[in-house]
């Protein structure tokens, strides 16, 4: 799942998408690490390491393959389009942004997330990795 960036290794959308996947499972038990971790970082802070490299290659790499995201701003999982929508507010925000005000109107937690989210960006202050 993980994805190396070395010679002309591409991280795919199916592997941000696994992910993606992966992150929203530990999120749902917490995010806390398994017992007996010895105090490692958690998997769910593993995998925002993943995918903040997976972006910050991608951007290294252009326009071009930062638009290799636009896809997933129609996925069904909806954690897959809020990372994507806040990732593409960066390079395309005229795609990004109204996929995160559809998401800012749902009542769940991750509302809330994608409404700070634009709100943040608005104001200027949304870094990306």
């Amino acid at each position: 799942m993980e994805c190396r960036f070395s010679g002309s290794s591409e991280c795919s959308s199916d592997r941000i998408t696994a992910g993606r996947t992966a992150h929203r499972t530990v999120r749902r038990r917490g995010g806390r690490p398994s017992p007996g971790d010895g105090g490692r970082k958690s998997a769910e802070g593993e995998q925002h390491d993943i995918l903040a490299a997976a972006y910050r290659e991608l951007r290294k790499r252009g326009l071009a393959a930062q638009t290799k995201l636009l896809p997933l701003l129609a996925h069904a999982d909806v954690g897959v389009r809020i990372w994507a929508a806040a990732h593409a507010l960066e390079f395309s925000p005229r795609d990004g942004e109204p996929v995160l005000v559809a998401i800012a109107r749902l009542s769940e937690p991750i509302g809330f997330s994608a409404e700070m989210t634009l709100k943040e960006w608005r104001k200027g202050r949304l870094e990306f990795p």
